[in-house]
């Protein structure tokens, strides 16, 4: 869908004979217009009323296409989006290794290896903290790829989305 804004009075009909390139589809390509613009008054069309034209090689006119900027803004949106997710875990996933660094360095202190040593079922309970840490330290890592292929793909799909919207 095309528009144009009209900078002289004028009439839907004499619009129609400078837009539409067949003439012997004029009488077609006027009730079209008349369609896509019912707010406009057929016999005067004011400067500065907005045309709305189809996208079809029948019609010659070099109008701005409705609605060109909102693709971008929705790339834009779904970019900036997936940055800052992509920022906010990536700076989760470094806080949470931080974390697990401090963390084994208490289970490994003495006084914890002496607690442990004297209790068993404390013991039990760190063997179970550090395998459950393992875990999840490994889960951590794989993470940060699957971030950075979700940000390429949504990118890749982007692109392509935006070839078949012209």
């Amino acid at each position: 869908m095309r528009f144009l804004v009209i900078k002289q009075d004028t009439s839907l009909q004499a619009l129609t004979a400078q837009l539409v390139k067949d003439g012997d589809h004029a009488p077609a390509a006027l009730d079209r217009l008349r369609a896509l613009n019912p707010h406009l008054d057929l016999q005067r069309v004011g400067k500065g009323a907005v045309l709305l034209l189809p996208d079809s090689p029948s019609y010659q006119a070099e109008g701005d296409k409705a609605g060109d900027d909102g693709f971008d803004l929705f790339a834009k949106e779904v970019t900036t989006a997936l940055r800052d997710g992509t920022t906010r875990a990536t700076d989760a996933l470094v806080a949470n290794e931080a974390q697990e660094k401090e963390f084994n360095k208490l289970f490994k202190s003495a006084a914890i290896k002496k607690l442990s040593d004297e209790d068993t079922a404390l013991r039990g309970r760190l063997d179970t903290v550090a395998t459950r840490a393992s875990a999840a330290a490994k889960v951590s890592k794989e993470v940060a790829p699957q971030l950075q292929a979700l940000k390429k793909g949504a990118a890749e799909e982007l692109k392509k989305l935006r070839g078949l919207l012209g």
